[in-house]
């Protein structure tokens, strides 16, 4: 018995939404943040050190968005803000992740660690307002809090 021939048309259509869906998938591209694995661990001495004193007088809080490089020393390299909270507040995440240094294995550098993009995520709060909301990714994300300081 013959199997019936799909007309050509169909065929094309199938082809196109199978490709469009391809298309459509996260490849994992090397400019991107890292989704497997994540970043190298790392303790944070002192957050609280890190809140400006500008920005606790002025009540403000919010969080900041950044990705970065780890070389095979355990520094951040490339260090972008990709969600701002102010100029004061970018600064001191900048500072703190560049500040930090990650415990990498020693086969880092062979198993292209340096060469991928991490995000991370550091949300300023302060004790007399309200929390700020938490990254929706499962970034790893620093709490730096602090007490609020009179206004001047």
């Amino acid at each position: 018995m013959r199997r019936p021939r799909l007309p050509r048309i169909f065929a094309l259509r199938v082809l196109l939404l199978a490709l469009a869906a391809l298309l459509a998938c996260p490849l994992g591209l090397a400019d991107g943040p890292d989704e497997l694995g994540g970043p190298p661990p790392f303790k944070l001495e002192r957050p609280g050190s890190y809140y400006p004193a500008a920005a606790k007088q002025r009540g403000l809080t919010g969080r900041v968005g950044l990705t970065c490089g780890i070389d095979a020393q355990g520094h951040a390299t490339n260090i972008l803000i990709v969600e701002s909270a102010g100029q004061l507040l970018d600064e001191a995440a900048r500072r703190l992740l560049g500040d930090e240094r990650f415990a990498v294995p020693r086969d880092w550098a062979t198993h292209a660690g340096p060469a991928k993009t991490y995000a991370f995520g550091v949300i300023f709060e302060l004790s007399d307002k309200p929390k700020v909301p938490a990254f929706e990714d499962d970034r790893p994300t620093i709490v730096v809090s602090a007490h609020g300081l009179p206004s001047v």
